[in-house]
């Protein structure tokens, strides 16, 4: 996934992610940039249980849905 697809997808993506991430607050993902190496860092900070590799298939993944939603 390139990052300026994330970058389109920032609006979609992000409920997905509060939701996923429920240790994030809007106010965590407000002043960072919506590319992947950023979101994974915020996510990592509250949740360091989770391996960022996992962090960013996860990512991944939820970006395959949103498009794949999109062309039905």
């Amino acid at each position: 996934m390139g990052d300026d697809k994330f970058i389109r997808n920032w609006k979609n993506l992000k409920p997905l992610i509060l939701k996923k991430w429920d240790k994030l607050k809007e106010s965590d993902l407000e002043n960072i940039q919506p590319i992947k190496s950023e979101i994974v860092e915020a996510i990592q900070k509250k949740h360091q249980d989770f391996p960022k590799a996992a962090i960013g298939q996860d990512l991944e993944n939820m970006e395959q849905q949103i498009l794949k939603n999109a062309e039905e």
